[in-house]
């Protein structure tokens, strides 16, 4: 059976008004000292510091192994199995939480700048699963890492990282492509979420890592600061949007389009702002792709300096490509939502049809059909019990296709 390595790297980083320099402890998580199956103790991982970790939730898994020192003496490595045969759209996971404190006391030791690299993540094919970690963190921020696989979504309390569909077998921490990061400010505590998104039969076993150690080599600066990179289905044609915080010296974003998620080809080229500040919106509309039934396309950017060095994006997918007489999505609104969320929606199928609220990882929030849609092509769900993140509106025909828009609820 293959074993799947999440490392996850704690790293301080020191930031300043110039540039970004980095300042690492060496955490060794050795075996723990105390535990009762539910709380584990490693015992001064720093100086004057001790680390907790402990399961606050599951689903569909338990940990059945806390700790395998034998390759790596200062990682803490739990193996997580799963209970039961998962399906398509189900999430299998076990939540932890992570503290720290000092030294033999109930005192909690904050951390300024805390980062959690995670290494390996990666998938088991189309049809099955894919691994995932999920942070509840609200001062949680993703790094962008050069050729990553790995999908970035940033709610506003939330943030997760979901593996592309490529496995790697080997056990590599130079390996970037099934690397990422995730950035903290002033945290003492936070809970992470590890799983696999999709089909996982009953009995398999993964073992993570969590590595509390420097990758630097892995840490770049961006000529972009990118958030809320994303594609959806548009006027019968992908849309890849995505937004910058701040600029410099940014030339422009070539957009690159896959539909087997290993080979790339250059779809269309995007101007760059350049320098600036403020917040702004791009768009790239795939007219390449109007119309054509494609069961699923990936996205991602290269994002080119003025003087020619780039660096990529993580990538983005847009599934079930199908339009013909299919249901289709045009646009929900108020996005963010607070409660109602309006769907409005461009064709409807003469056949049978299901509309489902899901997040990030499969969960059916809401599950309705076509007679809940009126004569005006809309509908409307009350969503005010809904914890805040990001979710997805989706209509499933009665082929099997589907059109999926994401939004936010806050």
């Amino acid at each position: 059976m293959k074993k799947t390595l999440l490392l996850l790297t704690i790293l301080l980083t020191l930031i300043s008004t110039s540039a970004i320099s980095q300042t690492y402890p060496y955490l060794k998580f050795r075996k723990p000292t105390t535990s009762d199956n539910i709380t584990w103790k490693f015992s001064s991982v720093g100086q004057g510091m001790d680390a907790y970790v402990t399961v606050v939730g599951s689903n569909n898994a338990t940990v059945s192994q806390i700790d395998d020192s034998s390759k790596y003496a200062y990682a803490w490595q739990p193996f997580i199995r799963y209970t039961n045969n998962a399906g398509t759209n189900d999430t299998s996971y076990v939540d932890f939480a992570v503290s720290f404190m000092k030294t033999g006391t109930s005192n909690y030791e904050t951390i300024s700048n805390l980062a959690m690299t995670v290494v390996d993540l990666d998938g088991s094919g189309l049809n099955s699963y894919r691994e995932m970690v999920q942070t509840d963190n609200g001062s949680a921020t993703p790094i962008g890492i050069i050729g990553s696989t790995i999908s970035t979504a940033v709610g506003s309390n939330n943030l997760a990282l979901i593996s592309g569909i490529l496995t790697f077998n080997n056990i590599d921490t130079s390996n970037y492509a099934a690397m990422s990061q995730i950035n903290f400010s002033n945290v003492s505590t936070y809970n992470l979420r590890v799983g696999v998104v999709g089909r996982v039969r009953g009995g398999t076993t993964r073992q993570s890592s969590f590595f509390f150690k420097p990758f630097s080599n892995m840490i770049f600066v961006l000529p972009v600061k990118l958030i809320n990179f994303n594609a959806s289905l548009t006027s019968e044609m992908p849309t890849v949007k995505w937004t910058t915080t701040s600029e410099e010296n940014a030339n422009r974003f070539e957009v690159y389009r896959s539909l087997d998620g290993i080979t790339y080809t250059l779809a269309g080229e995007v101007k760059a702002k350049g320098n600036s500040q403020s917040i702004s919106n791009y768009l790239f509309s795939d007219a390449d792709l109007y119309g054509q039934s494609i069961e699923k396309v990936f996205y991602k950017l290269r994002i080119v300096d003025n003087d020619e060095s780039a660096v990529w994006s993580t990538i983005v997918y847009c599934g079930d490509l199908s339009f013909n007489s299919n249901t289709n999505i045009a646009s929900v609104y108020p996005n963010p939502c607070k409660g109602q969320l309006n769907i409005n929606f461009k064709t409807l199928s003469e056949s049978e049809f299901n509309i489902q609220v899901v997040d990030l990882f499969g969960k059916v929030y809401r599950n309705l059909d076509n007679s809940d849609v009126n004569g005006q092509y809309q509908l409307s769900i009350d969503l005010s019990d809904l914890s805040n993140g990001i979710y997805f509106v989706k209509v499933i025909n009665e082929t099997g296709n589907a059109s999926t828009i994401k939004f936010v609820k806050n």
